[in-house]
């Protein structure tokens, strides 16, 4: 019975050391932020105008929320940049894209990181522009 006792309590003993790491585990990784991306699909009123610009009518209108400072976007939908996550612009418009913030994957489509940002964008017919909530260390090294 003393054998079947400790036997009990070696395996108990290591369930909770078991269930502590994964824990730890978890709780290491705890800070990768969950935040949908933001997917903004311009109509052809809005051609030539900047991607703040649109964002701003977008802004009027109720049906995006955002702020702004010195021509940077610090937040969208109540989501605040907090370093090191930041929201980061990419785009599916070859011709504006710049690989150094890397690449986007959203329903089956890869968006780039973007050469400008929302200010000095000009909209393109048919393109699409993606916020995405991101960690920057992830690109720097």
């Amino acid at each position: 019975m003393k054998k079947v006792l400790i036997s009990i309590a070696a395996v108990v003993i290591a369930c909770c050391f078991l269930v502590g790491c994964d824990l730890a585990f978890w709780k290491k990784n705890d800070n990768a932020k969950k935040v949908d991306p933001v997917v903004l699909t311009p109509d052809s009123s809005a051609v030539g105008k900047s991607l703040l610009e649109y964002m701003e009518s977008e802004k009027e209108s109720g049906r995006l929320v955002f702020t702004v400072s010195d021509k940077m976007v610090t937040s969208i939908k109540g989501v605040e940049n907090e370093n090191p996550y930041y929201w980061m612009l990419y785009t599916d418009d070859e011709e504006i894209t710049n690989s150094a913030w890397g690449t986007y994957e959203y329903n089956g489509k890869t968006y780039v990181s973007t050469s400008f940002g929302a200010a000095d964008l000009k909209i393109v017919e048919g393109k699409s522009y993606l916020w995405a909530y991101r960690d920057i260390n992830q690109f720097l090294s």
